[in-house]
């Protein structure tokens, strides 16, 4: 066996292990496909070589996350989270995010989302929590943190999906149009009201680049 054969299955043994576990463990589906997606960008490897052709329907699923608290972070977080695991995402009123895609690529995109929001919320409070204790301007820390967040995290997720050539396929953009003929993809926004706090800007790019790291997924 080759040695691109051989990392060719490992990368299907990855992505058999995240489909297994997707209704287990979405941290252990999680941390497979990000593991896959890894080697594939490291050795060039492209989904057209390790995908295997079945003659199984497509099923597509919608997959809602709903959250209270800052909109504009939440809808760029799912543009973020949608285009890295081949999804669209949309707005359903104002609390809910949701994912359409391929079944199993809905799912992962909601679980990668939950954890990113719940990481992102966590250490921006932290943040937050550290200026209070500091006797420091608490005004516009969490914004500067999830900004700095988003930023990371785009980078990141960005050049995995330029190595990879991640793509929305396109009988998920078609079936998105068919189903949801009067919506759009939402694009989202965030913004800093006022000055920007660069120490908890700076501490959310470095925890955006690192959040969806598989070794901290399993912590």
């Amino acid at each position: 066996m080759t040695e691109n054969n051989a990392i060719v299955k490992k990368i299907q043994k990855l992505l058999a292990l995240a489909d297994s576990k997707r209704n287990d463990s979405d941290a252990e589906a999680q941390a497979a496909l990000l593991k896959a997606q890894q080697l594939m960008a490291e050795h060039g490897v492209q989904m057209s070589d390790v995908e295997v052709n079945v003659d199984e329907p497509v099923s597509y699923g919608l997959e809602a996350c709903e959250h209270k608290g800052n909109k504009g972070f939440r809808c760029q977080l799912a543009v973020i989270i949608a285009r890295n695991f081949r999804c669209k995402t949309i707005l359903l009123g104002n609390k809910q995010v949701a994912f359409f895609g391929h079944a199993e690529d809905a799912k992962i995109a909601k679980s990668a989302f939950e954890y990113a929001y719940h990481f992102a919320k966590k250490h921006g409070d932290a943040c937050v929590g550290q200026a209070r204790r500091d006797c420091c301007d608490t005004k516009n820390v969490f914004n500067s943190y999830v900004m700095g967040f988003l930023g990371g995290l785009r980078e990141k997720l960005d050049k995995q999906c330029q190595a990879l050539v991640l793509i929305v396929p396109q009988d998920v953009n078609d079936e998105f149009h068919d189903k949801f003929p009067q919506l759009s993809t939402h694009k989202g926004g965030l913004t800093s009201s006022g000055s920007v706090n660069f120490d908890a800007y700076n501490k959310g790019i470095y925890d955006g680049r690192a959040c969806m790291d598989a070794r901290s997924l399993k912590k």
